[in-house]
């Protein structure tokens, strides 16, 4: 009776534990990342007795989660690259309604500035062509501006993205150490892990997957160390959070025109890595999550759209100031840029320019000599004693009555032969073509040598210019020679949109695509050993490098960064204001000595026609694109890249919703089951009450019995 009161006893307490259990599980059945339980109980260790082995009832083992590690893995790794496709979306919708739509925006504003170059070809004279050109030319401007305006804001909400992640990641990070904290000490006494601890680890986990890819390393001791998915960067480790924080990118460029260094608008992640407390940028070793997703959209996506619009805009606007400076504007003087692309002044050619008017009688040739010390644009007139100087464009005596050779800005004004009475002449200065394009590189801050990044200059390749047959970097040119136009657009069709790493291994250089990692071939060499004998010159992909050791060392390890195409873009500006000085006249190609130096007849519209005919050439990439396909090609891998973004994430979006209902059936709580459950323990528990009833009963007749 003893025995069978206590085997039905050990049944009360397994079928009560069960009870427990099933009761746990439905009042959890809305618990985020809860586990089913489920009390595992077994039969209890039998005694022998004259009739042979007695069972002495049940006891309750364990109460195990039901729960698969590696279904576990798959759900965390389809919540992070949901996380991650959500994201780029959010981002990439914007990116690609603001560029999607070829009626407005940059696109539009290209066809507006051709047509007026249209409108004036054919009627070169009219004095409202040349101002609705430069109202054209300031639209279009405003528009890169606007778009300069959206990816400094999506920028900025990527940093903000990123901060915040960050913030998230620690909080998590050291809820997981104080749960490590008390598994670990649940192992070290020898006692089973709570669940429900377990439980909360892995929903920590899952969350953690949401802001970024993260793998989970189990140790001996019960506790787990965290790293991001590629096992380089440590989160936990030794139960110990390492934190994750943002901060500018160690690359940026010191601005000559303000004084102060130009910080990179992008944030990276950090952090210090243990051991040896060195800052690490971590941001590359990140791939999922809503980090992950920021970050692949700001290098997948709006890097390249930078790059590609800035091939697009800048070589359009570098094409326009080269073709616009064989032209002669209606005072008859050679045309300037149009477009400025590094914010800096017009740099003055040493030397200036004069021609004789091709109308002159007389015998009279100008010329000029001396060093420029300021711009002009002189017209000189022979009065039939002496000379009359005025300003070209706004008629203004400047000197009149005057002999020559006289001294004017640093230049010498010389007359040789005889003028007749009437002849005029025209004297200007220039300004340097390439100096307007020339970019400075981004540096390192944590680099070891000394180099500064206006020690490196980006331009296009200057080697083959009529003037320039070694390319060195101190050569101006004004490109008044045809020759030297077709030299940039063979310069202009070797462009690729790119934004370029330098590293230095202590003898060679090498340049890389920042965001692809393709090695790109170069030229290396030292520029003019003579003149230069410090100067490395790189030359890849139309483009021209120098790197200055005059003043400052390169280390071995030394890393820069070339946006030549991006900076340009990011500073692009109209520079022609006045229309008056729009150059829509061509060139004498037959006038000797120099070619192309004296202007065709005020009427003429050779070089209005050529500015038009930019728009139909195709100077891009290889000779395959022209400035509104190359702008189109930019459309169309920003809407791709959205369109492969939206499908990705759809199907990932199936696979997690197959993986949680396989979860689910799993480890998930079903009402039906545990009610099922709840009755057949109750009922045993009922039962296993009966027999101790009926064993008390059985005991008090056998008491009964012998008194």
């Amino acid at each position: 009776m003893a025995d069978l009161l206590l085997t039905a006893s050990s049944g009360l307490r397994a079928f009560q534990q069960s009870l427990n259990v099933t009761g746990h599980n439905i009042a959890n059945v809305n618990t985020e990342g809860y586990n089913r339980q489920r009390a595992e109980i077994s039969a209890g260790t039998p005694q022998l007795s004259a009739g042979g082995y007695v069972g002495t009832g049940a006891r309750t083992v364990s109460i195990n989660r039901i729960y698969q590690d590696y279904l576990s893995n798959q759900i965390n790794n389809s919540h992070t690259a949901i996380s991650k496709y959500n994201n780029i979306d959010v981002y990439s919708t914007q990116l690609n309604g603001t560029l999607g739509d070829p009626e407005v925006g940059i696109s539009a504003s290209m066809q507006s500035v051709f047509k007026a170059w249209n409108t004036m070809s054919n009627d070169p004279t009219n004095i409202t062509s040349p101002r609705f050109l430069l109202d054209s030319q300031a639209q279009m401007a405003m528009q890169v501006e606007n778009y300069d305006s959206l990816r400094n804001d999506l920028t900025d909400q990527v940093n903000g993205q990123l901060t915040s992640s960050a913030s998230q990641i620690n909080r998590i990070t050291s809820e997981l150490v104080f749960l490590n904290e008390s598994l670990g000490s649940l192992n070290q006494r020898k006692e089973l892990p709570a669940n429900d601890l377990l439980d909360k680890r892995d929903q920590l986990v899952k969350e953690l997957n949401k802001y970024m890819d993260a793998k989970v390393f189990q140790n001996d001791d019960g506790t787990i160390d965290v790293y991001s998915s590629d096992g380089k960067v440590p989160l936990i480790t030794d139960n110990r959070a390492i934190p994750v924080y943002t901060k500018e990118s160690p690359f940026e460029k010191y601005d000559l025109i303000n004084g102060a260094p130009i910080k990179n608008k992008q944030l990276e992640l950090y952090i210090q890595m243990p051991g040896t407390g060195r800052e690490t940028v971590i941001s590359d070793n990140i791939t999922g999550g809503e980090i992950g997703g920021a970050l692949a959209f700001r290098k997948d996506q709006l890097m390249r759209a930078e790059d590609e619009l800035g091939l697009s805009v800048a070589g359009m606007a570098i094409a326009m100031n080269a073709q616009h400076r064989q032209g002669f504007d209606a005072a008859g003087v050679r045309g300037t840029d149009l477009f400025s692309l590094n914010g800096k002044d017009p740099v003055l050619m040493p030397d200036a320019t004069a021609y004789n008017t091709p109308t002159n009688t007389g015998t009279g040739v100008i010329s000029v000599s001396g060093t420029v010390s300021g711009s002009f644009a002189y017209k000189v007139t022979f009065n039939g004693t002496n000379y009359d100087v005025t300003d070209a464009y706004t008629n203004a005596a400047v000197d009149l009555n005057v002999t020559l050779p006289k001294a004017y800005n640093g230049v010498t004004l010389t007359m040789a032969g005889t003028p007749a009475v009437g002849d005029s002449f025209m004297a200007f200065s220039r300004s340097d073509f390439y100096t307007q394009l020339e970019q400075t590189a981004y540096k390192d801050v944590r680099n070891g040598g000394t180099l500064t990044n206006n020690d490196i200059t980006i331009n296009l390749n200057k080697k083959g210019l009529s003037n320039n047959t070694t390319g060195s970097k101190a050569v101006k040119n004004d490109l008044s020679n045809p020759a030297d136009l077709a030299q940039v657009q063979k310069q202009l069709a070797s462009l690729q949109p790119r934004t370029y790493s330098m590293t230095f291994d202590g003898s060679n250089y090498t340049i890389s695509d920042k965001r692809t990692g393709q090695i790109i071939p170069i030229q290396q060499g030292v520029d003019d050993p003579i003149g230069f004998p410090k100067v490395t010159t790189l030359r890849f992909e139309g483009l021209q490098v120098d790197i200055d050791q005059t003043t400052h060392q390169i280390k071995p390890g030394d890393k820069f960064e070339f946006r030549f195409l991006d900076d340009a873009m990011a500073q692009f500006s109209t520079t022609q204001l006045i229309p008056e000085k729009v150059a829509y006249r061509g060139g004498d190609l037959s006038t000797t000595p120099t070619p192309g130096s004296v202007p065709l007849a005020v009427g003429n519209n050779v070089n209005a026609a050529n500015m038009a005919s930019l728009q139909d050439k195709k100077i891009l990439t290889g000779n395959q694109n022209t400035f509104k396909s190359a702008f189109s090609v930019m459309v169309g891998n920003v809407g791709t890249y959205h369109r492969t973004n939206e499908v990705s994430m759809d199907t990932q979006k199936a696979v997690d919703g197959q993986l949680t209902q396989l979860k689910d059936s799993m480890s998930g709580v079903n009402l039906d089951e545990e009610a099922a459950n709840m009755l057949r323990f109750q009922q045993a528990y009922q039962a296993a009450a009966q027999i101790m009833q009926a064993s008390q009963r059985m005991f008090d007749t056998v008491i009964g019995a012998l008194n």
